[in-house]
């Protein structure tokens, strides 16, 4: 199964590319929207963790750090990314309740699902989308 989102929790930088993430799922048969989400955030917390482990040791490259000067912010070397490990079941926990509050739509082969407990397909080229909404503000 692939997972094709910019991100599912807010566990990747803003700018950062997220995904597509290669999840493993049991096949054939059905299983809960809620057990497909839990195997996508673990997986995008795995991503998050090699990520940083491959980047403490790592020198910034000229590029990089004109664009986070760019941005205002220069962060140093190891100081980049989530300095503690991720709570998997607090990250699970906050993808649930974004679907429970419709702030986080969820697609599986091109269709809406909307409860977790909704049984969905699995197989080798299910395609799972997650789109974050973010309330809109303006001024009058």
């Amino acid at each position: 199964m692939v997972i094709e989102t910019s991100v599912i929790g807010v566990l990747v930088a803003p700018g950062e590319p997220a995904g597509p993430w290669l999840v493993e799922a049991e096949e054939g048969g059905g299983m809960p929207l809620r057990r497909l989400l839990a195997a996508a955030v673990s997986a995008e917390v795995a991503e998050v963790e090699r990520r940083r482990l491959a980047e403490a040791g790592r020198p910034q490259t000229a590029a990089q750090i004109a664009r986070q000067a760019t941005a205002g912010r220069v962060v140093p070397t190891g100081a980049r990314g989530p300095t503690r490990r991720i709570d998997v079941a607090a990250a699970t926990r906050a993808v649930f309740d974004a679907v429970d509050r419709g702030m986080l739509l969820v697609f599986v082969d091109g269709r809406q699902v909307m409860e977790l407990d909704a049984m969905v397909a699995v197989t080798a080229d299910t395609r799972l989308r997650c789109v974050a909404l973010a309330p809109i503000r303006w001024e009058d």
